[in-house]
């Protein structure tokens, strides 16, 4: 059952969704435009504001908002999603349960769906590879200070000097 609009926003001291209203205006103008750029419609926004000022209050009302007005949205909470593995994964999944609905209704979502899947596998496979070559050079690093740490331990005492007045 879809969620009223009026419900989203029934705690809101604030006033935000006058807010939301504007910002979803906002999209569905950039939306509606000719692309003016070769990568066609790539748009970033950031909300900023300092800690406890409402930005996840504002953004879960904000998806709730988009798709009680039948709008696709896809919330990802980067404090939760932060604790995966890889969070590729979960930012697929996240989209193929927003994008799934629509996804039997138009072929163009439904193929950009699989390709993002694709590009999203062979992105963690790359992450995962940079991970394991910084956990090896970690490893490496740390294996190298401990073999110093065991000749510095062997030797002298005015070698040990010198090292001590010669670092930085």
């Amino acid at each position: 059952m879809m969620e009223e609009l009026g419900d989203v926003w029934t705690d809101d001291l604030f006033d935000r969704q006058s807010e939301a209203d504007d910002l979803v205006g906002y999209l569905e103008s950039v939306v509606g435009r000719p692309p003016i750029r070769e990568d066609s419609h790539a748009h970033v926004m950031a909300i900023d504001t300092a800690y406890g000022h409402g930005k996840t209050f504002f953004l879960r009302r904000l998806d709730r908002h988009l798709k009680a007005t039948k709008h696709v949205s896809a919330y990802v909470d980067a404090w939760v999603d932060d604790l995966e593995d890889q969070p590729m994964v979960a930012l697929a999944a996240t989209l193929e349960c927003a994008l799934s609905p629509w996804a039997g209704d138009s072929n163009a979502i439904a193929e950009g769906l699989r390709e993002f899947k694709s590009k999203a596998g062979k992105v963690a496979k790359i992450v995962g590879l940079g991970l394991a070559k910084r956990a090896a050079g970690f490893i490496i690093t740390q294996g190298a200070a401990e073999a110093v740490g065991e000749v510095l331990s062997e030797a002298k005492e005015d070698t040990r000097e010198a090292v001590k007045v010669n670092s930085p």
